[in-house]
């Protein structure tokens, strides 16, 4: 069943990478701003089509060397050759529609509104993925004596152990610490796309996807930790997170079909790639996304760096916490 899994995420992560055009506004192709009706015509489609067979041959190529290699390292290798192919396939493809771009009337200045806004209240659900962590760490202390003096806490790709921890603050906890550093960095990351954007429908998803992630990840995170005493099966618990997802790419897809809403405006000239925004005068900390869906950081400005270091801190801090 794991090795299943295996197959069954990079497949997804590839459906995810076909669907790229699929997942941004009809006014954007590629990270080109176009006409409304410029999808449907030849050279679009043309685009369209040659990046997902490059897609689609790097993902058969992938699922070819995954049964080959039959090793975690070798799903891992597959894995970035997916995504370094996929990448080379887009850059062809916004050089391609480049020329039949339509100039932005985004100003090179752009003002966040002056007027603040309260958060709407569904926000005081950001507490929740955190009573989840601490409910099961409540429970992991109560039922301390039937937790195995030592347990797994990795598995390889046949589903067999090949990491273990023991009955310590480290081995049992570690999960919970390690789900509330990454819970807290979303939360965080919510509350900075709130007053650090524009006021668009998008801030509103947005914030509300931040929050469900952050549920999906402390569920999963208790989950992990509760697993030497509930004995979760691994595959249940590898594919919570291929479902959540799948769900949010279906979502994104929904939305960006959604014609409510005009796209963001930003200068052209401020896009390196289409995917990387940097304007110093524009005060923001998230701009819409040009291609896929949600926001990306202006990186421009200096809280963007924070948050990014704050990451880095999250991930570099998993020898600490986790056995």
């Amino acid at each position: 069943m794991t090795t299943i899994l295996i197959y069954a995420q990079f497949a997804v992560l590839g459906v995810i990478f076909l669907l790229l055009p699929n997942i941004t506004r009809r006014g954007l192709l590629f990270a080109v701003p176009v006409a409304a009706d410029f999808r449907d015509t030849q050279q679009a489609r043309r685009a369209i089509g040659k990046f997902r067979l490059a897609v689609a041959i790097a993902l058969a190529v992938g699922l070819l060397g995954i049964a080959t290699l039959t090793t975690f390292g070798g799903s891992v290798v597959m894995t970035i050759a997916l995504c370094v192919a996929t990448s080379v396939a887009y850059y062809k493809a916004n050089r391609f529609v480049a020329p039949f771009a339509v100039k932005s009337a985004g100003m090179r200045s752009i003002e966040l509104s002056e007027t603040p806004e309260r958060l709407p209240r569904f926000v005081w659900l950001a507490v929740g993925p955190f009573v989840l962590l601490l409910a099961a760490a409540v429970y992991l202390n109560l039922h301390w004596a039937q937790i195995p003096l030592r347990f797994p806490v990795h598995f390889g790709p046949d589903g067999t152990a090949d990491r273990w921890a023991e009955r310590s603050i480290k081995g049992v906890y570690g999960p919970l610490f390690f789900g509330a550093e990454l819970c807290f960095w979303f939360v965080l990351c919510a509350f900075a796309s709130w007053f650090g954007a524009r006021r668009t429908s998008l801030r509103f998803i947005m914030l509300e996807i931040m929050i469900a992630v952050a549920f999906g990840m402390s569920s999963l995170f208790a989950a992990i930790a509760l697993q030497p005493l509930l004995a979760i099966p691994i595959w249940v618990l590898a594919a919570f997170p291929l479902c959540l997802t799948i769900l949010l790419v279906a979502f994104a897809i929904k939305k960006s079909g959604d014609p409510s809403g005009p796209a963001e405006k930003t200068p052209d000239e401020c896009w390196k790639g289409g995917v990387v925004y940097y304007n110093p005068n524009d005060p923001v900390v998230f701009v819409e996304r040009r291609m896929g869906f949600g926001y990306t950081m202006n990186f421009a400005n200096p809280w963007s760096w924070a948050l990014l270091g704050g990451l880095v801190v999250v991930l570099a801090s998993t020898p600490l916490v986790l056995a």
